[in-house]
């Protein structure tokens, strides 16, 4: 269940960031080592679903995301921290 909040916040996220993508002219909003671990997580999301082994990674690397997407300004949805946050309050799970 948790995995499929994840997938879905990530859909929220990379949408309003191809949203934003005609934006060129302005710095990019993330930092070069949090763009290069977004790019990796697009393209692992095209490889293979978030699963019990990948959530908490993928969830680390979606949170700081939308933290980062959040201090340039741009919208995110009230709850989209807590599906993240929730994935990585348990461990192990």
């Amino acid at each position: 269940m948790k995995t499929v909040a994840v997938a879905a916040l990530f859909g929220i996220v990379a949408g309003g960031a191809i949203a934003g993508a005609a934006a060129q002219d302005a710095p990019d909003y993330l930092a070069a080592d949090l763009r290069a671990r977004v790019e990796a997580l697009k393209a692992d999301v095209e490889r293979a679903p978030s699963s019990r082994a990948n959530a908490r990674a993928r969830a680390r690397t979606l949170l700081d995301w939308v933290n980062a997407y959040a201090l340039a300004g741009r919208y995110v949805p009230v709850n989209a921290t807590a599906v993240a946050s929730g994935v990585l309050a348990y461990p192990g799970r």
